[in-house]
C-alpha cells in the first residue's frame, strides 16, 4: 500500500486502485500516522492533533473508534501497542520518505516530481508543523536543482517556465517573494538567457518589495548578482553562498542576539502529476551546494515531528553529537581584531586549569571568552555573575547553570549533600568540563574561593573567569586584554582600515548604515579615527559610538567625544578599571535628556531586565511617557531588548545605580518593585492551576531573577506574601531546593514565635518537603501539625494540602469523613474540588478499595481537564493507573502512565518525571514475565526508565525516588539471579534513608519496599529467618501506614518463609489472606506468582485451593492480626 501526502492525502493500494476515506478526522489521523510510519504515535499527541487544546471528555474513546474504522478502511496496517498506535508501512510506501531520500542522494528532479500540490493540502492547522517542515524542504530541493542546472551548463529556458510537476522560478518567487535565493538566481539566469533588461526589473522589483516589507536593503548575495547583471556577466556559475537567503528580518538585537524568524508562507498550486527521474548531479554532496541551511534531521527523527528545526534534504543526521553548552552567549557579529588573543586563549585553557581575562571593562573579555567556548572539546557552562549582588550567591547561580537548581543532590551510597557547594561538587564529580565565571570583579574575594575550593574538589574541572583584576589564587594564569590597537593620529585614512579598532567601528557603523565606509569622505574617515583614539581602542566605547551614525554625523560623533577625553582617561586616584568605561558611559549618560536620565538609573532596580508594564509601575514616571523613553534609551544602545524584557548592559547599569545613590532614590524604588513583584507573584499563582499554565510558567521565568530580588529586599510581611505567591511555581518547576532555601531564610527572619497563618504554614512545608525536618525546625513543625489538625475551614491555600501530604501522609479514616463532611458545606473553587476528588481517591486506594478511589478520580481528572491543568491531569493519569494495577490491567496502566508523562514532561517537573518512569519500568517488568520473546527488551526498557529515574531524582535531590528507582534496578537483578548484587543494592538505599535523618511519610514508603525486596532475596537464598525478619519489618510500617496493597505484598513475602519452613499449607493461607487484602484480586507479580505455583505442586490443587479459602474468607478487621499469629517472630 502507498502513501502520500506531498499534495492531498492519497492512498492506493498496490494494485493502484484508491482507498476512499471518509471523515475529516479520519483522514487527519491517518496522515498524522504517515508522517511517523513505522514508529509508534502515541495516544495523547494524536488526541492533540485531533482536536487541538480542548479534547472532548471521551477523547482517548474517541480516539479508538476513529483507529477502528481506519483499520477496516486500510485492512488493517494500524497496529496498537501500549504507548500508542503505529501504521505499518515502510518508508518508501510514503512519498515524503522517498523525496527526502532522492534529494539526499542527489536526485532532485525525481525528488521534486513527486509534489502534487502542497504538503497535507486540506488538513487541519494541528499538522501545519509538519507541513512547513516539508515545504521548507522542498524550497531547499528546488534551489539545489537550479544550482545543478546553471553549474553543469543544462538548459536553464525550463528554470522559468517548469517542468511538468516541476514549478518554475517565477511561480516559486510567487510562494517565497522574500526569499534572496529565488530572486538572486532568477535574474541570473535571465541575464544567461539574454535578456538584462529584464534581470535589471528583477532586481528592481526585489529591492522595492524588501524595502516595503522589511525595511531593509538588498543583502550581499543579491546585490552581487544586480552587480553582475550590470557588468555583462552571464556565467552559468550558480551563486556562491548557501540556498537559503530567506529575509524574514526583525529588528537587529543588541549584543549580536538573535531571534527566531517563522516560517515561509505556503500558496496552495495544482500539480500535474510526476515525470520521470533525473541523473543524480556531481561535484555537490548529497546532491546540494556545500553550505546547507542549519536545521538538518537529528538522527531518528521522522517527517513528521513537529519540533523539527528547518530541514535540509537529509533524512538522517549521522554526525558525532558536540559537546554540551549551556548559557553561551549566541553570537551574531564578527570578532574583530582579535586573533592573537583568542588563539592564546585557546591554547592557555588548554593546558591551565584556571585561566583569567583580565582589562577594564568594555575591552570584550566576555566575547571572547564566549568565542573561545566554541572550540572546547568537553561541557562549557557559562555563568553570569554580574546580577549578582552578594558573594554568597556564586554558589547558586553555578547551581542554575549546571542545571542542578531542582533539588539537593545525593552522591551514590553517601549522605545527602543539601549546602549549594557540595551540591555542586556531587553534580560535576570527575567529568571534563570548563565553566566560565564571567564578571567577577564585583564578587571577586568570593569568586576567588569558591573557584580555589572547586578546582580542588573536582580534578576534571577547568574554569576561565573574565574579571577587571586577577583572581589572585595559586595556579592562576592570567591574560590580560588590551584595547584594540590604535592607528597613530595624522594617519592617511586610506591605511586607517588596517587598524583593529577602526575596521571595528567601520564594521558596527556599516550594520546600522550600510555603505558608510564605502561613501565616507576624507573629513568623515578622519573623525573615525580621532573617534577610536578619543575612546583608547575600547571595543565596546566604540560600538556604542558607532551605532550612532545612523542619526547623528561622524563628524558630531567625534566632537561630542573629544570634551571627555580627559574624563576618558581619569584621575589617578581612580580605581584604574573605572577610567575609561566611565568615560564611555558617561559620554553617552551625558547625550540623553533628563526623562530619560530618570528612567535609566530607575531601571537598576531591576534583576534581569523590566517589561513595560513593571517599568511603567516601578519607575515612577508618567506611564504614556515610559513606551517612548524605552525605545529612546534602546536606540542609544543604552537597554537591549530581549523578547518581552528590555534589559541594561550590566557596566552601563552599574553607572547608573551609582547615578540611583546619588539622586537619593534607591530606597524608595526598590520598594515600589518589592510590592509590583509581590502582587505579580499572587497574580500569577492562581492561573498555574488553569490552562494558561504554560504561558504564566514562561512570564515568572523570565521574571525569575526579579522575584527572588524583591523577596529579598522585602519586610517580612511582603516576603510571606511573596513567598506564598512563588510556592506553586516553585512546585510546577520543580524547584524545591530553591523553595526550601528560601522558606529557611524567611524562617528565620520571621523570629521563633510569628502569627500563624496559611502562608506561614506553606512556608514551614515547604521546608520540610524540600529539606528534611531538621532539628531546628521541630518546635516550629509540632506548631504546624497542630493547628493544620484543627483546621476544617478550606484552605486559602490549596498547596497546602498537597505539602502536608507529602510530609505526614493520609488522615486517618475518621479525619478524613470529617473532612468530607466539612467541604461538602463550602462552595470550593473548581480547582480545590479536583484536588480533593483527587485526594480522597487516593485514599480509598490505600484502604483497598479500588472501585470507590474511581469513583473520586474520574472526576477529577474530569475537573483537572476541563480548568486545563496539566499537573493535576498527571496525577488524576497516575491515580487511575495505579487502579489499573491494582486490578492486573497492566497494558492500560503503562497507557496512563504514559499519557501522564507527556504531560509533566510539558512542565518540567523533573521529580514527577522520575515518579512515573519509576512506575512505568514496574509495569514493563511485570509485563515482561508473560511477553515470551520479547521480554528481554522490555526488562531492557525498564533497566533504562530505572536508571534515567534515579539519574532524574539524585538531580532534584529527592532521596525517597532515588530509593524507588534503585530498589528497582536490586529487583531486575533479584529476579535474574545476580542477588548479592541485589542485597548490596537495596542496603545502601537503607543506609541512604538513616543518614538522610528523614523520618517523614515518603521515606516509610521506600524503607517498607526495601524490606519487601531483602526479604524476597533471602528467600531466594533459603534463608527464612531473615527473609521473615524483613517482611515483619515492612508489615510493621504498612500497619501504622494502612496501606493495603503493600500489606498483601508484605503478607506474599511472609508466606515465602513460611513455606521455607516446610509449611506449604500455612503459605497457601497467606497468600489467601493476601488475596482478601486485594479486594478478591490475586496477584499478578512475578514472587506471588511463582510462590503460588510452588505450593500447588507440594500440596496438590485440591489442598491447596482448601488452605488458600482458609486466608481468603477470613474476616477483615482479622486478616493482619492473623498474618501476625502465623508468622511469630523466630
Amino acid at each position: 500500500m502507498r502513501f502520500a501526502i506531498l499534495g492531498p492525502l492519497d492512498v492506493r493500494r498496490d494494485d493502484g486502485t484508491q482507498v476512499e476515506l471518509t471523515g475529516p478526522r479520519g483522514r487527519t489521523l491517518l496522515a498524522a500516522l504517515v508522517l511517523d510510519a513505522g514508529q509508534v504515535v502515541t495516544t495523547s499527541r494524536l488526541i492533540d492533533i485531533l482536536y487541538g487544546t480542548t479534547p472532548p471528555a471521551g477523547a482517548v474513546n474517541a480516539l479508538q473508534a476513529q483507529v477502528s474504522r481506519l483499520r477496516t478502511a486500510l485492512g488493517g496496517h494500524i497496529t496498537h501497542t501500549p504507548a500508542g498506535y503505529r501504521l505499518d508501512a515502510a518508508p518508501a510506501d510514503v512519498d515524503a520518505h522517498r523525496f527526502e531520500r532522492l534529494a539526499a542522494t542527489g536526485h532532485l528532479t525525481e525528488a521534486l516530481s513527486l509534489w502534487r500540490g502542497p504538503a497535507l493540502d486540506g488538513l487541519p492547522d494541528t499538522l501545519g508543523a509538519a507541513a512547513a517542515r516539508l515545504t521548507e524542504l522542498h524550497l531547499t530541493t528546488f534551489l539545489a536543482m537550479v544550482d545543478t542546472v546553471l553549474k553543469n551548463h543544462d538548459p536553464i529556458s525550463p528554470l522559468l517556465t517548469g517542468t511538468g510537476p516541476i514549478p518554475g522560478l517565477p511561480e516559486m518567487i510567487t510562494r517565497h517573494p522574500l526569499n534572496e535565493g529565488l530572486r538572486s538566481r532568477h535574474i541570473r539566469v535571465l541575464a544567461a538567457l539574454g535578456r538584462p533588461a529584464e534581470a535589471l526589473t528583477a532586481y528592481e522589483e526585489a529591492r522595492r518589495l524588501l524595502d516595503e516589507e522589511l525595511g531593509t536593503r538588498p543583502s550581499a548575495v543579491l546585490t552581487a548578482a544586480y552587480m553582475a547583471v550590470l557588468r555583462g556577466e552571464s556565467s552559468h556559475a550558480p551563486p556562491a553562498h548557501p540556498v537559503h537567503q530567506d529575509r524574514a528580518r526583525s529588528d537587529e538585537l543588541p549584543n549580536g542576539l538573535t531571534s527566531p524568524q517563522p516560517a515561509p508562507p505556503h500558496p496552495a498550486r495544482p500539480y500535474p502529476e510526476p515525470s520521470g527521474p533525473a541523473s543524480p548531479e556531481s561535484g555537490l554532496v548529497s546532491g546540494l551546494p556545500e553550505q546547507v541551511p542549519p536545521g538538518e534531521f537529528a538522527a531518528g527523527q521522522t517527517v513528521g515531528d513537529p519540533a523539527a528545526s528547518p530541514p535540509s534534504p537529509k533524512l538522517h543526521d549521522t554526525t558525532t553529537e558536540k559537546p554540551e553548552r549551556v548559557g553561551v552567549p549566541t553570537l551574531l557579529t564578527d570578532l574583530v581584531g582579535r586573533d592573537a588573543e583568542l588563539a592564546a586563549i585557546r591554547e592557555l585553557i588548554s593546558t591551565a586549569r584556571l585561566v583569567t581575562l583580565t582589562g577594564p571593562g568594555g575591552t570584550g573579555k566576555t566575547r571572547l571568552s564566549a568565542e573561545a567556548c566554541a572550540h572546547v572539546d568537553t561541557p562549557v557552562y557559562f555563568v553570569e555573575l554580574s546580577p549578582l549582588a552578594d558573594g554568597t550567591e556564586v554558589p547558586q547561580a553555578v547551581l542554575s547553570t549546571l542545571g542542578l537548581r531542582e533539588g539537593r543532590l545525593l552522591k551514590q551510597g553517601a549522605q545527602p549533600v543539601t549546602d549549594p557547594f557540595g551540591r555542586i561538587v556531587a553534580g560535576i564529580g570527575d567529568r571534563p568540563m570548563l565553566i566560565v565565571l564571567d564578571n567577577c570583579e564585583h564578587l571577586v574575594e568570593a569568586a576567588a574561593t569558591f573557584a580555589d575550593r572547586l578546582l580542588a574538589a573536582c580534578p576534571g574541572l577547568r574554569i576561565l573567569a573574565t574579571s577587571r583584576e586577577p583572581l589572585g589564587i595559586t595556579g592562576e594564569r592570567l591574560r590580560p586584554i588590551p584595547p584594540l590597537a590604535l592607528p597613530p593620529s595624522g594617519i592617511d585614512p586610506a591605511d586607517a582600515l588596517s587598524y583593529p579598532s577602526v575596521r571595528l567601528f567601520a564594521d558596527r557603523a556599516a550594520a546600522v548604515k550600510p555603505g558608510f565606509w564605502e561613501s565616507a569622505h576624507a573629513g568623515e574617515l578622519d573623525a573615525v579615527v580621532r573617534i577610536c583614539r578619543a575612546l583608547d581602542g575600547l571595543p565596546l566605547a566604540i560600538e556604542l559610538a558607532a551605532a550612532r551614525v545612523r542619526t547623528l554625523p561622524v563628524t558630531d560623533i567625534a566632537d561630542a567625544t573629544d570634551p571627555f577625553a580627559v574624563l576618558a582617561r581619569g584621575s589617578r586616584t581612580a580605581e584604574p578599571r573605572h577610567r575609561t568605561l566611565r568615560a564611555v558611559i558617561a559620554w553617552s549618560w551625558d547625550l540623553l535628556d533628563d526623562d530619560e536620565r530618570t528612567l535609566a538609573r530607575r531601571l537598576t532596580v531591576f534583576r534581569g531586565g523590566a517589561t513595560l508594564k513593571a517599568a511603567q509601575e516601578v519607575c515612577g514616571l508618567p506611564p504614556h511617557d515610559v513606551l517612548d523613553l524605552l525605545a529612546g534609551l534602546a536606540d542609544k544602545s543604552l537597554i537591549e531588548v530581549a523578547g518581552t524584557h528590555y534589559r541594561m548592559l550590566d557596566t552601563i547599569r552599574a553607572f547608573c545605580a551609582e547615578q540611583l545613590a546619588e539622586a537619593g532614590e534607591e530606597e524608595r524604588l526598590r520598594q515600589a518593585h518589592v510590592t509590583y513583584f509581590r502582587d505579580f507573584a499572587n497574580l500569577a499563582d492562581p492561573h498555574l492551576r488553569t490552562g494558561d499554565q504554560l504561558d504564566w510558567l514562561r512570564r515568572m521565568d523570565a521574571d525569575h531573577e526579579n522575584l527572588l530580588a524583591a523577596f529579598r529586599h522585602a519586610g517580612t510581611d511582603d516576603a510571606l506574601r511573596l513567598f506564598s505567591g512563588m510556592t506553586g511555581f516553585w512546585w510546577l518547576r520543580g524547584l524545591r531546593s530553591e523553595s526550601d532555601t528560601c522558606a529557611r531564610e524567611l524562617l528565620a527572619r520571621l523570629g521563633p514565635d510569628p502569627e500563624m497563618s496559611e502562608e506561614f504554614a506553606l512556608c514551614v512545608l515547604s521546608a520540610i518537603v524540600g529539606g528534611g525536618p531538621t532539628p531546628e525546625l521541630r518546635p516550629t513543625i509540632e506548631r504546624v501539625a497542630t493547628w493544620m489538625d484543627g483546621f476544617r475551614a478550606p484552605h486559602r491555600q490549596p498547596l497546602l494540602w498537597v505539602l502536608w501530604s507529602q510530609a505526614v501522609g493520609p488522615p486517618d479514616p475518621a479525619l478524613a469523613e470529617e473532612l468530607i463532611a466539612v467541604q461538602a458545606t463550602h462552595d470550593l473553587d473548581a480547582w480545590t474540588r479536583a484536588l480533593s476528588q483527587f485526594g480522597w481517591g487516593l485514599l480509598a486506594l490505600f484502604e483497598g478499595k479500588p472501585a470507590r478511589a474511581e469513583e473520586h478520580l474520574l472526576p477529577s481528572l474530569a475537573g483537572f481537564t476541563e480548568i486545563g491543568d496539566r499537573w493535576g491531569m498527571a496525577m488524576g493519569l497516575t491515580g487511575l493507573a495505579d487502579i489499573a494495577e491494582w486490578t492486573c490491567r497492566r497494558e492500560e496502566s503503562l497507557d496512563l502512565i504514559n499519557q501522564a508523562l507527556e504531560l509533566v514532561q510539558t512542565l518540567g517537573t523533573t521529580v514527577d518525571i522520575a515518579d512515573l518512569l519509576c512506575r512505568r519500568a514496574q509495569n514493563t517488568l511485570v509485563l515482561s514475565e508473560r511477553s515470551g520473546a520479547a521480554a528481554p527488551a522490555m526488562l531492557g526498557s525498564a533497566r533504562a526508565d530505572f536508571s534515567r529515574a534515579a539519574e532524574l531524582a539524585r538531580h532534584a535531590g529527592a532521596i525517597e525516588l532515588i530509593g524507588r528507582a534503585r530498589i528497582g534496578l536490586a529487583d531486575l537483578a533479584r529476579l535474574h539471579g545476580s542477588l548479592t548484587e541485589a542485597r548490596e543494592m537495596t542496603e545502601q538505599v537503607l543506609i541512604d534513608l538513616t543518614q538522610s535523618g528523614g523520618d517523614w511519610f515518603s521515606l516509610d514508603e521506600i524503607r517498607v519496599a526495601a524490606n519487601l525486596t531483602l526479604g524476597w532475596i533471602a528467600y531466594a537464598q533459603g534463608d527464612p529467618d531473615r527473609a521473615e525478619h524483613h517482611h515483619r519489618l515492612a508489615l510493621s510500617s504498612v500497619y501504622v501506614q494502612r496501606n493495603r496493597l503493600q500489606a498483601a505484598r508484605v503478607t506474599e513475602g511472609l508466606a515465602g518463609a513460611l513455606l521455607l519452613r516446610d509449611d506449604p499449607a500455612g503459605a497457601a493461607a497467606l497468600l489467601g489472606i493476601s488475596t482478601a487484602l486485594r479486594e478478591g484480586l490475586p496477584s499478578d507479580e512475578p514472587d506471588p506468582l511463582r510462590l503460588a505455583s510452588r505450593c500447588r505442586a507440594i500440596l496438590g490443587e485440591a489442598s491447596y485451593e482448601i488452605a488458600h479459602a482458609r486466608g481468603l474468607d477470613m474476616p477483615k478487621d482479622r486478616l493482619i492480626p492473623v498474618v501476625l499469629e502465623l508468622t511469630p517472630p523466630a
